[in-house]
């Protein structure tokens, strides 16, 4: 049962990083293209 938690826990938190991360990236590039 340990087992499948270490595998299921990193997961998860990549699935909820990733949209972070995205929005993160999108919003560096839209200021940059504002700034120019």
């Amino acid at each position: 049962m340990s087992r499948d938690a270490d595998v299921y826990m990193p997961m998860l938190m990549i699935t909820i990083l990733i949209p972070f991360l995205i929005t993160a990236m999108v919003k560096h590039s839209y200021q940059q293209m504002t700034c120019e």
